[in-house]
C-alpha cells in the first residue's frame, strides 16, 4: 500500500515544492561485564511537497543495530537492519475541505503530552524516545475535514490490527 502512495506522490513531484530534511541518531552501550560494546543508529528521512491542489508526506525510518561487539557469544552478535515507513499519506484539499489518505498521525487538538481526545494513534511502548514517531504509531487511514467559517469539522477512519 505505501508503494502505491509513493507512485502518487512521485506523479505529485513534478509540480510541487519538495522538501526533505531527516536526521541521524545512534546509541552506543557499554557493557564491561559481558566484555562487549553494543551499538544501533536510525536515519529517518523525510520528503513532503504541494501545491494548491494536494500535498503529500513521507517518512522512513532505517534502523541498524550491530548487536553485541566484541561479545563470544555469536547470536549477541548479529547485526540486523530495518526499513520502516514511519507516514506516508496524500492529501487532497480543495477549497472548503480536506481529504488524506494513508499511513498518518491522527491527531485532535493540543496538549503539552497526553490528549484525551487522541482515539487514533496508540502508544508505541516499545520504542519510546523524545520524538514523535518514536513513541507513537501512525495507523492506516482516511481522514476528512471540512471547513465551515471559523469551525472545522473531521470524520476518521483508521484501521485497526497491525500498522
Amino acid at each position: 500500500m505505501c508503494w502505491v502512495l509513493l507512485s502518487l506522490l512521485a506523479s505529485l513531484g513534478h509540480a510541487a515544492d519538495l522538501e526533505h530534511h531527516g536526521y541521524v541518531k545512534a546509541q552506543i552501550e557499554v557493557l564491561p561485564f559481558a566484555e562487549a560494546v553494543g551499538a544501533s543508529a536510525r536515519l529517518q528521512q523525510q520528503l513532503s511537497g504541494g501545491d494548491d491542489i494536494a500535498s503529500f508526506r513521507a517518512a522512513f525510518d532505517l534502523d541498524l543495530d550491530l548487536g553485541l561487539i566484541g561479545s563470544t557469544n555469536l547470536d549477541e552478535r548479529d547485526a540486523e537492519v530495518r526499513i520502516l515507513p514511519v507516514e506516508c499519506y496524500v492529501t487532497l484539499h480543495p477549497s472548503w475541505f480536506d481529504l488524506s489518505a494513508g499511513k498518518q498521525y491522527v491527531f485532535w487538538g493540543q496538549t503539552d503530552w497526553v490528549n484525551p481526545t487522541d482515539l487514533f494513534t496508540p502508544w508505541d511502548y516499545l520504542h519510546i524516545s523524545s520524538e514523535l514517531e518514536d513513541y507513537r504509531v501512525a495507523p492506516w487511514a482516511l481522514r476528512f475535514t471540512a471547513y465551515v467559517r471559523d469551525t472545522s469539522f473531521d470524520l476518521v477512519w483508521a484501521c485497526p490490527g497491525p500498522t
